[in-house]
């Protein structure tokens, strides 16, 4: 099998940095696309937002503290 007849593409240097820069510059436009159809939550949504990670704070909260309440005695009891 002659070299010249390979189906294998060779990159040069210049060549992986225009690819490179093609991949930068797709990765900008998503962001800037992203970035204006976001928008700021209303008071409402900012609202339910809170209540809700409050909730897990608190459901969070309280498993830690049963978890220690269950094995302090445990604990002391071994040692």
């Amino acid at each position: 099998m002659d070299i010249s007849t390979s189906t294998y593409t060779t990159f040069s240097n210049d060549d992986t940095q225009e690819s490179l820069l093609d991949i930068l510059k797709r990765v900008h436009k998503d962001s800037v696309m992203f970035a204006t159809k976001c928008k700021k939550p209303d008071k409402k949504e900012f609202l339910q937002m809170v209540r809700m990670i409050s909730v897990g704070f608190g459901i969070m909260g309280f498993m830690g503290l049963f978890a220690k309440l269950v094995f302090l005695p445990i604990h002391a009891i071994i040692s």
